[in-house]
């Protein structure tokens, strides 16, 4: 008869043995460390210097130093102050802490039983609650899903979900469905511009807004053609006669037609129902191809028409001087005119000699040949040049009709529009008079006039 066990060699109690205690204490102690194993690594090629009880390791094959040397592939197990070691055997199934993993020797060394941390780096599928398949690897069956930042572990704080597609064909988008069929879809659909469309019965899209990948322009509506402009709204409804509303904001609480309203169209002719509104009718120069600004219900505020005229319909008079003015030449601005003494420094009395010199100039009567002016009616007045000659802070300096040319400028998608532009070294010039700085030049002249008549009074007076 064997005096050990089979499998484990555990010793036997013999008949004649005396001191069986300690048989059967030798048993129970490899009991303890061979049943439901536990190691705490199986990397660790130098055991540590001052071992617990009941440490146990799985020697390494290979570099094992110290008391592992010459101990490769062992189990060993700090019993008593010293090591010992036990070739493991084919069925063996041990836990190995260090890597939080169940391990089981076969004959062709040992095979992990359950996955650890390293294993879940690559799997072939996951389902969460539901089953994975071949076309979607990864599955989730949940009423939510979080993705959250990992600062407090070392992380950046950000969080990012990021979809790769193979090339510009490809697409990478987010795909909304209803009761599995797709009903919105956002991302880059089959190029690299970001798109946002709809469908009514998941097969059928309908482009509702672009983003360009180079311009990041935004185009909102259903059309190939790229967006031309920062926001391109693109109807692409067809309408005969009316007029279509490409974009339109509207309050639920206002009253009907209290709108932002851009219409298009040759017969709309009801403007009072726009807050902005485009009329697009007739050709380049046309006074009825015009932009109008006016009010629901009243009328137009102002109009500039195809000429290039701006006209303020609506605009009241008053008998008060004026308290602003166009400034057409120097700027195309609407200024406002003050005298504030708030807004002047450097004040100084008028040198004299400017207000002489002006009296030379010679009053002139004229027929006017801007394009805005009746030819039959006549003018007087003075020329621009010959004042700014003697003071030019009497003249108000622009650019003038033969200072800009004409150009094609050619849009996005390859169309020539007329664009009125300076011409290269083109400098400013005379354009108009200020007329009501000459009050402050004539009073100073009727000063000096008026205190030369009572001096010659009174020397009258004397004789």
């Amino acid at each position: 008869m064997s005096e050990t066990t089979a499998r484990f060699e555990l010793p036997y109690i013999m008949p004649s043995q005396a001191q069986k205690h300690v048989t059967h204490n030798e048993a129970l102690r490899e009991i303890d460390a061979l049943v439901q194993i536990a190691v705490a690594s199986r990397s660790t090629t130098t055991p540590p210097p001052e071992p617990s009880e009941g440490a146990a390791y799985l020697v390494p094959d290979m570099d094992a130093s110290g008391p592992f040397a010459g101990r490769e592939g062992l189990f060993a197990c700090f019993r008593d102050g010293a090591w010992s070691f036990r070739a493991p055997a084919v069925g063996w199934i041990v836990y190995v802490e260090d890597e939080a993993r169940l391990t089981v020797l076969s004959t062709e060394g040992w095979l992990t039983v359950t996955p650890g941390e390293s294993d879940m780096l690559s799997v072939a599928s996951l389902g969460i609650n539901t089953a994975a398949e071949s076309f979607n690897r990864l599955a989730v069956k949940s009423d939510s899903a979080l993705l959250c930042h990992a600062a407090e572990t070392g992380g950046s704080g950000d969080v990012r979900l990021v979809l790769n597609k193979l090339n510009a064909g490809s697409s990478a988008t987010l795909l909304l469905q209803d009761n599995w069929s797709g009903r919105a879809e956002l991302g880059l659909a089959g190029d690299d511009n970001l798109t946002i469309r709809m469908s009514a019965d998941g097969t059928t899209f309908t482009q509702a807004l672009t983003v360009d990948r180079d311009s990041a322009r935004v185009k909102i509506g259903n059309s190939s053609q790229p967006a031309n402009a920062p926001l391109h709204v693109r109807d692409a409804r067809t309408f005969t006669g009316g007029y279509a509303k490409p974009f339109k904001a509207h309050s639920e609480n206002a009253a009907t037609g209290d709108t932002i309203q851009f219409s298009f169209g040759q017969s709309e002719t009801n403007y009072n129902q726009a807050e902005f509104n485009f009329k697009l009718q007739g050709g380049p120069g046309s006074a009825s191809n015009f932009f109008a600004l006016g009010l629901f219900g009243l009328p137009q505020i102002i109009k500039a028409i195809g000429t290039g005229a701006v006209q303020f319909p609506a605009i009241g008079t008053t008998a008060s001087a004026a308290n602003a003015f166009i400034d057409g030449g120097a700027a195309n601005s609407l200024l406002r005119s003050t005298s504030s003494l708030k807004y002047k420094a450097d004040i100084e009395p008028l040198d004299p000699q400017y207000a002489e010199a002006l009296m030379a100039l010679e009053p002139i009567w004229y027929r006017s040949t801007c394009v805005a002016d009746d030819p039959a009616w006549s003018w007087y007045g003075f020329a621009a040049e010959d004042v700014a000659a003697i003071d030019p802070r009497l003249v108000h300096f622009g650019y003038g009709d033969d200072d800009y040319e004409t150009v094609d400028i050619t849009d996005d998608e390859g169309k020539p529009h007329p664009e009125r532009v300076l011409k290269e070294g083109a400098q400013k010039s005379p354009q108009g008079v200020a007329y009501d700085r000459f009050a402050v030049i004539q009073h100073l002249l009727i000063r000096r006039l008026t205190q030369r008549i009572a001096d010659i009074e009174v020397r009258l007076a004397a004789l």
